[in-house]
């Protein structure tokens, strides 16, 4: 057959290191019943993702689509920071047509 010999490429899981303090944080943000529900799955997402680097895995258990795992995890948790990521972000225009950052 034509397919015999050709190889996958290799899987490319993304690093991502939390200090010990944001640790405990996204794990009692994980938990909480108060939190955004938005906070409350980006933490989870984290978390599951620091356990297992995998954003199939991760999103199978979280319940959302890889490409908003890999979202969360590349480019607002490596970018970012982990607390960072887990901050929800909204771009909003100024009245100079100029976009600026609002975080809450």
């Amino acid at each position: 057959m034509w397919w015999q010999g050709i190889t996958a490429a290799p899987r490319r899981a993304l690093e991502l290191s939390i200090c010990s303090d944001d640790l405990s944080l996204l794990a009692s943000i994980a938990r909480s019943r108060t939190e955004p529900a938005i906070r409350v799955q980006r933490a989870r997402m984290l978390l599951a993702y620091r356990a297992n680097p995998s954003s199939t895995a991760v999103g199978e258990q979280i319940g959302v689509m890889r490409h908003t795992v890999r979202r969360c995890v590349l480019q607002r948790a490596q970018r970012l920071g982990a607390m960072a990521a887990v901050v929800p972000v909204v771009w909003t225009a100024s009245g100079e047509n100029k976009l600026r950052l609002v975080s809450g």
